[in-house]
């Protein structure tokens, strides 16, 4: 019993120890993501901009017309991105 209880007290400073660790590296994991879902847009709109010598009036253009895969959401948020226009 004195054993059990000694080895659940070991796996709780050893989860305390990691846990940060873990909690670090997702947070790093979707950050790349959001750089990379971040590119896919800025592609798209390049795409379509050399095509039609225009921005895109949304993201949904994006996606019927085939520069874009789907809508991405933000990783971080897990909401969808929300264009940011030069001046905001």
């Amino acid at each position: 019993m004195a054993a059990l209880l000694v080895m659940i007290g070991v796996m709780a400073i050893v989860l305390s120890a990691v846990m940060p660790v873990w909690r670090h590296e997702s947070q790093r994991e979707k950050e790349a993501e959001m750089v990379f879902r971040g590119q896919q847009y800025v592609r798209a709109i390049r795409l379509y901009q050399s095509r039609f010598q225009t921005l895109p009036p949304s993201f949904d253009v994006l996606v019927s017309q085939r520069f874009l895969r789907k809508k991405f959401k933000d990783p971080i948020t897990n909401d969808d991105f929300q264009p940011r226009f030069a001046g905001q």
